[in-house]
């Protein structure tokens, strides 16, 4: 079995463990509008250093080897300096997912909704397979 084969049963294997159903009408209906649970969303804002460095070089107008320069936590205080203002995510659906994924996902700085009655994953893009995302992607090419 190839690598590509194998990257392709890992991912495939970790959906079916860790997310377990996709909910969305749910939250969007229920517990976002029902019960107003909008402020409990983690990571809501798009503060991720890719949106911090691509802001840096189109509306700061400030070179890229600049930005090489700096560390991250430079580069995010310069951003701030120069006025950059994080929008929130456009969250398309909500999947009930485990603890560890939740994990995962968090140190990504992906949308969260942990509540009494679960822990879901705001996806930020839809209309392809989530095998295909790159977040869950880069999560399972960091397991041993």
């Amino acid at each position: 079995m190839c690598s590509t084969e194998k990257q392709k049963e890992r991912v495939e294997r970790i959906i079916n463990r860790e997310i377990y159903a996709n909910q969305s009408s749910l939250v969007f209906e229920v517990l976002l509008n029902e019960h107003d649970l909008y402020g409990e969303i983690e990571n809501q804002y798009d503060e991720s250093l890719s949106r911090i460095e691509e802001y840096l070089i189109h509306e700061a107008e400030i070179e890229e080897q600049s930005i090489a320069e700096l560390d991250e936590q430079e580069r995010r205080e310069l951003a701030y300096e120069k006025g950059f203002s994080p929008e929130p995510h456009k969250i398309y659906e909500w999947h009930l997912i485990s603890n560890w994924l939740a994990n995962k996902l968090r140190l990504s700085d992906e949308p969260i909704l942990d509540t009494n009655y679960g822990t879901w994953w705001g996806r930020t893009c839809t209309g392809q397979a989530i095998s295909l995302d790159g977040i869950i992607q880069q999560i399972v090419s960091t397991l041993k």
